[in-house]
């Protein structure tokens, strides 16, 4: 369960482990007065040798924060462990904003705290982000990606709006 802090494992005995890790899932965001859930996770699995009272830090990522209701420009707080933040939508106060949840923080098993010594990750899935190719419509993003705008190493990108009516 997420914690907010890394958690220690110690292998009771020495032996082969089955792992299965799950990143956790995106917030919730809004699109006019529909809320629409988050991306879930990604999980990924694996077989690792322990030696008997071996120790790894585990890192187990938050649900990415939901936005505010559509009253409320408020986009949804990332996730602990590198999930990216939502942001509001330009509107406020009226049935057409759009608010982008948080993205889901990463869930992965290190060595040590440093995010080089990671042997495991399972990815946070994206927080709900509403997006049209109109010509005066907005994109409020909360764990966005496209081909100019890349992430930190370990770190969701935050989301963004854009108006191609310049606002």
């Amino acid at each position: 369960a997420c914690t907010g802090e890394p958690q220690t494992f110690t292998a009771p005995q020495e032996g082969y482990y089955y792992v299965n890790l799950w990143g956790a899932a995106g917030g919730k965001g809004t699109r006019d007065t529909a809320v629409k859930d988050g991306a879930k996770g990604a999980f990924t699995r694996g077989m690792i040798h322990f030696d008997e009272g071996e120790q790894v830090q585990v890192y187990v990522g938050c649900k990415g924060g939901d936005a505010a209701d559509y009253l409320h420009a408020i986009g949804g707080k990332g996730g602990w462990n590198g999930g990216g933040n939502g942001i509001g939508g330009p509107d406020g106060n009226d049935a057409d904003t759009d608010n982008g949840g948080g993205g889901g923080g990463a869930t992965d098993m290190r060595l040590d705290s440093s995010l080089n010594s990671r042997i495991m990750v399972a990815g946070g899935g994206g927080g709900y982000a509403y997006y049209s190719n109109n010509d005066v419509s907005d994109r409020v993003g909360g764990y966005y990606k496209n081909n100019t705008n890349g992430y930190q190493f370990g770190q969701g990108q935050d989301g963004y709006g854009y108006s191609s009516t310049g606002t």
